[in-house]
């Protein structure tokens, strides 16, 4: 495992500090997320307003992924809610973190949590067993492997089309509809094996994690 899964997270999350810290991180990331979706002409910038605006990317871009960071592992580690609240706050993590669902998150069930060990400092931190790795790496074979070399082979083909006029694919071409239907494959296959990936470890983890209460206190 990880030396960063070894820390002790619920001690390092569930204090006034790293709230505090985290609602900054999620004010930035607010930013990085308008930034993101607004259609801004960098060209019709000053070099001052370009500076201003690089400096203010560079800041949001920093404050998204650490509350990305700190909110994953909350989840991993100190979330004591229902397993179909974490299951469903999992979903929302991975697929919304584009829109905003960490920062939503960490309103939601993070501030809460914090909330509640501040008001009661001799409460045993909440914590949850973390899976293991080795488990996760499992699910990857033999689909998973097969279906990361479809890609690397599907890249490496398309790759020599641009490289090669010679190689280039037309709608002409025999091998056109082929090619077609690899990329459609491919492109339906991944997000459904993912969603499995990401069942069956949601599956295994619960069978093998619940929450229970850490013996370090404040």
């Amino acid at each position: 495992m990880f030396p960063l899964f070894q820390l002790n997270w619920p001690r390092i999350l569930l204090n006034r500090v790293a709230a505090i810290l985290l609602g900054l991180a999620a004010l930035l990331s607010a930013g990085a997320i308008i930034i993101r979706h607004s259609d801004i002409n960098l060209r019709a910038l000053s070099p001052l307003q370009l500076e201003a605006a690089s400096i203010a990317g560079a800041a949001s871009a920093l404050g998204f992924f650490a509350l990305l960071a700190g909110m994953g592992f909350f989840w991993i580690r100190s979330d004591s809610s229902s397993k179909r609240s974490r299951a469903i706050w999992l979903v929302l993590l991975i697929g919304g973190m584009g829109y905003g669902s960490h920062i939503a998150y960490y309103a939601i069930v993070y501030l809460p949590a914090v909330t509640r060990m501040i008001r009661n400092p001799e409460a045993e931190y909440p914590t949850v067993t973390p899976f293991r790795l080795d488990d996760v790496f499992r699910l990857f074979r033999p689909v998973g492997w097969a279906l990361g070399a479809a890609w690397v082979l599907f890249i490496l083909v398309i790759g020599s089309s641009f490289i090669s006029p010679k190689i280039a694919f037309h709608e002409s071409d025999p091998t056109y509809p082929f090619i077609t239907g690899w990329m459609v494959f491919l492109i339906i296959g991944t997000p459904i094996y993912l969603v499995l990936l990401v069942f069956f470890v949601w599956k295994r983890w619960s069978k093998r994690s619940s929450p229970t209460n850490d013996s370090n206190r404040r």
